[in-house]
């Protein structure tokens, strides 16, 4: 099932949890000895710039039915960019250019775009780009071991935060699971694999360029020539 509404609201919460945490844990003083799970997220961090890997993801709804899922690559780069391409069941992307959010609907050729920081806002991923507003904008508690991972759990501190419980969980190959959980009892469960640690990426996969024809509707960070989204 296609839900494309939940990409623009959900994805770049998503995205900026994990650039926050993956790159900017370098700087962080520590004063104590980190947990398990602080420490892999520590060490798959370490002198990060770039990344890339697949993901699967799943959405439930309240009674745990599956209401959709996908699968495709990721690419990172710091300090704010990032690329989520989506191959099956329906091609999408999600890119982040480090001023607008882009969605591109290839199917319905309809792009939509917004300021990049409206999205990272209190957003869990935010964190593993810089890691020095984990404790800043979110409760962090070790949450123990458990089908071979070890499990961080993030609670935003926002009045009214996208998520009401993130949880990342870390196994030898790094960010193997992000568990999301938001106020309407829906959880989502992002599988990562194949992490590439600082390759090289080109500039191209951070650049958008509406394709001609396509819709394009919105508001960009700075002028834009486009369509406001309705109220």
């Amino acid at each position: 099932m296609r839900n494309t509404g939940f990409l623009t609201t959900w994805f770049g919460a998503c995205l900026a949890l994990i650039i926050a945490l993956l790159f900017t844990q370098a700087g962080v003083a520590q004063t104590a000895k980190p947990g398990p799970a602080r420490a892999a997220l520590q060490q798959f961090s370490a002198k990060l710039q770039t990344l890339s890997g697949q993901f699967s993801q799943q959405v439930f709804d309240a009674n745990g039915r599956v209401i959709d899922a996908s699968e495709g690559q990721i690419k990172l780069q710091a300090p704010r960019q990032f690329r989520w391409e989506v191959k099956k069941p329906a091609p999408q992307l999600v890119l982040a250019d480090g001023d607008n959010i882009w969605v591109y609907d290839i199917e319905l050729e309809q792009v939509s775009v917004r300021p990049q920081s409206f999205d990272e806002s209190n957003s869990p991923l935010a964190v593993l780009l810089d890691l020095a507003t984990l404790d800043v904008e979110f409760q962090v508690t070790e949450a123990g071991s458990s089908n071979g991972m070890q499990w961080l759990a993030l609670k935003s501190k926002a009045k009214q935060p996208e998520f009401k419980l993130a949880k990342l969980g870390f196994n030898q190959g790094g960010l193997a699971l992000m568990q999301l959980s938001d106020n309407f009892g829906q959880r989502t469960e992002i599988r990562f694999s194949r992490w590439q640690k600082n390759p090289k990426l080109k500039a191209a996969d951070f650049r958008f360029t509406p394709p001609e024809g396509v819709d394009v509707v919105g508001e960009m960070a700075g002028k834009a020539d486009i369509t406001p989204i309705p109220d």
